[in-house]
C-alpha cells in the first residue's frame, strides 16, 4: 500500500468569473512579485484584467468528431481545498494560450511557473489542442527565463512573421541588440562556415539582406546594408502599422489565410446580430455587400474578412455569428 499523502493537490478548469478567493491570490501575487501598491489592487481592476473575457465559452467539434472546450478559463490549483494559484487560459480550437499565472508566495520553492507550464502542456496534449502558446517572451526578464526550459520551442521572428525553432544560436542572438532573427541566423551559420568569429560580429535587421561581411551598426559599412530610401520605407511601414492603416491579410502574419483562401469561402451567410435592436440578419442582406470586394479596405466587408481570417481555422466559419454593440 502506498503511503497516505500529507496533502491533497487538485487542479480544476473553471470559468473565468470573479471570486473573492481568486482576488486574494491576485492581491498577494501582485504585491509580493510585482511590488504593486495595495491601493491600486482593487476588485474592479482585477475583474477587468483577468475575468469575464469577451471570448465566449463553448464547444469545438473537431474533424474526428471529438469535442473540446473553447473560450477563456481559469485553471485553479488547490492544496487541501485552499486556492494557491490560478492560470488564466484562452482555449482556442487548436491551441492552449497561457495568458497569465499568479500564485501564493509559499509555492515559490516548487517552481510554480514550470508546474503551470507542464499542466497546460498536458491539457493541450490530452484534449487534442496540439499547441501550447506560452505568450510573450522577454529575454532580459528573469521571470520569463523558465519558458526556454521547454523544447522543442518556437519563437516568432518579428521581422519575417515566421516561427523559428529555438536553439543555442537563437538564444545567442537574443542576447544582442535587436536583429532580424531569420536573416541573422543564416548570417551566423555562414560566418561559422567561413571561420568568422560571431562573438565580435554585430547583427542587425539588415544583416544578411545585402552582400556579405561585417554588418556592424554605427560604422562606415552601414551604407552597404541600408540606404536613406530604405529607412524612409521602414518609417512609412511603421506609421502604417501603428496607425492601423494596413489590411490584416497583407501583414504576412503567421496563421492568417491568403486572400485566395478567403475568396473560396461563402461569406454571404454569416449571421449579424444588432444588440441594440435585437435584430439578426445575414451579411448577404447588406445592400452593398455584393458590390464590395473582400480586400476593399477599409470597409465593412473587409473588416468582417479580417475577423474571419483571425479565427485561423476556416472550417468553423459556418458556426460564427457576429454581434454588433455600442
Amino acid at each position: 500500500m502506498p503511503p497516505k499523502p500529507a496533502h491533497k493537490f487538485t487542479v480544476t478548469l473553471e470559468d473565468d468569473s470573479y471570486t473573492d478567493e481568486k482576488f486574494a491570490v491576485y492581491q498577494h501575487y501582485q504585491r509580493t512579485v510585482h511590488k504593486e501598491e495595495q491601493e491600486s489592487l482593487t476588485k474592479r481592476s482585477f475583474a477587468r484584467f483577468l475575468c469575464n473575457s469577451p471570448l465566449r465559452r463553448g464547444k469545438f467539434e473537431a474533424e474526428d468528431g471529438t469535442e473540446r472546450d473553447i473560450g477563456s478559463f481559469h485553471q485553479c490549483y488547490r492544496i487541501d481545498g485552499k486556492l494557491v494559484a490560478v492560470g488564466i487560459l484562452d482555449l482556442l480550437p487548436h491551441c492552449v494560450s497561457s495568458v497569465y499565472f499568479m500564485y501564493d508566495e509559499s509555492l515559490f520553492k516548487f517552481s510554480p511557473g514550470k508546474l503551470s507550464a507542464m499542466m497546460e502542456i498536458s491539457l493541450a496534449l490530452e484534449r487534442g489542442y496540439k499547441w501550447w502558446y506560452a505568450g510573450f517572451y522577454i529575454h532580459s526578464s528573469p521571470k520569463m527565463k523558465y519558458k526556454m526550459d521547454f523544447s522543442p520551442q518556437y519563437i516568432l521572428d518579428a521581422s519575417e512573421y515566421e516561427y523559428m525553432q529555438v536553439d543555442s544560436v537563437i538564444l545567442s542572438l537574443l542576447d544582442r541588440p535587436y536583429c532580424d532573427l531569420k536573416a541573422s541566423y543564416k548570417q551566423w551559420n555562414d560566418n561559422a562556415k567561413a571561420g568568422i568569429d560571431n562573438n565580435t560580429f554585430v547583427f542587425h535587421d539588415k544583416a544578411s539582406t545585402k552582400g556579405s561581411g561585417d554588418a556592424c551598426e554605427g560604422n562606415d559599412k552601414d551604407d552597404e546594408y541600408m540606404t536613406a530610401d530604405d529607412d524612409d520605407d521602414d518609417d512609412q511601414d511603421s506609421r502604417s502599422q501603428n496607425g492601423r492603416n494596413i489590411f490584416l491579410l497583407n501583414t504576412k502574419m503567421p496563421g492568417i489565410p491568403t486572400l485566395d483562401t478567403i475568396r473560396k469561402l461563402n461569406l454571404d451567410n454569416i449571421p449579424l446580430r444588432i444588440r441594440s435592436t435585437g435584430y439578426t440578419l445575414i451579411t448577404g442582406d447588406i445592400s452593398y455587400w455584393k458590390s464590395e470586394e473582400v480586400d476593399d479596405f477599409p470597409g465593412l466587408k473587409a473588416s468582417i474578412v479580417e475577423l474571419v481570417a483571425a479565427l485561423g481555422d476556416m472550417s468553423i466559419v459556418s458556426q460564427v455569428c457576429l454581434e454588433f454593440m455600442r
